[in-house]
């Protein structure tokens, strides 16, 4: 049966190691010369994707394809893919480190492979860049069931728990303006449309009215990361509805 899918991301993870001795830099500093790869430590300025985390976000949210194999065997989950990146911030080794189905790797990997160079890992000592291996948790999950009808119409309308101005509070807690949205002065409302499920869960994630792509990519991603939600009611009856957010950006000047 098929389901409407959220792609959650979890944000990208670096194993720390020899942090607490006294020689990690110098350790650190071979490795360079060498070109081995090594871990994350305070002596070390860690790899990012061009554009940080809200970029990211955005190539993921535009890139991964649920596979439809794995959508009918109800397959979710959580892929860690782990890759080494290169002094001049190219990809390489690119694995599953912990796997759920092979569809779901397959994708994980596929998506990875696709990304641009990130902006490299570097000494803090000395701005040398370094090979440094990460580890991104990619989430696959399954939301509802796209027989069942969703209402645009219903006599209670969904509700973030606690309310409006719980909602609001929330959005104030997470929202974070991207960094280049803010160098580039862009701002003004998206509009996100999504289904609020019985459950509570939310799914169908999307930008109804889009302002950038950074914007959009965050705003989609505060509403990612909501809890559940007390679902909508029609005839005394829980039924999934169709709810729009609009989440303002506005600059201080």
């Amino acid at each position: 049966m098929k389901k409407l899918i959220t792609l959650l991301l979890l944000a990208a993870t670096v194993s720390l190691a020899n942090a607490q001795q006294p020689d990690s830099t110098r350790n650190a500093t071979n490795k360079a010369e060498t070109g081995e790869t090594f871990l994350a430590t305070d002596e070390e300025k860690p790899a990012q994707f061009p554009g940080g985390e809200e970029a990211l976000y955005a190539f993921l949210f535009n890139n991964l394809i649920y596979p439809q194999k794995a959508k009918n065997f109800d397959h979710q989950g959580k892929v860690i893919v782990a890759f080494d990146v290169e002094k001049d911030g190219s990809l390489s080794n690119i694995t599953v480190k912990k796997s759920v189905w092979p569809e779901l790797d397959s994708e994980a990997v596929r998506v990875v492979s696709l990304m641009p160079k990130w902006q490299p890992a570097t000494l803090i000592s000395s701005g040398e860049p370094v090979r440094t291996h990460m580890a991104l948790p990619i989430n696959f999950q399954l939301h509802g069931d796209e027989d069942e009808e969703i209402h645009n119409v219903v006599e209670k309308e969904a509700q973030f728990p606690g309310g409006d101005k719980a909602l609001k509070s929330f959005l104030f807690n997470n929202l974070n303006y991207p960094k280049k949205a803010v160098k580039k002065g862009i701002q003004g409302t998206v509009l996100v449309e999504f289904v609020v499920e019985k459950d509570g869960t939310i799914s169908n994630i999307r930008v109804k009215r889009s302002v950038s792509r950074e914007l959009d990519a965050e705003a989609v991603r505060v509403v990612s990361i909501m809890p559940k939600w007390k679902p909508a009611t029609l005839k005394g009856e829980i039924v999934r509805s169709l709810y729009r957010l609009p989440i303002h950006f506005a600059l201080q000047l």
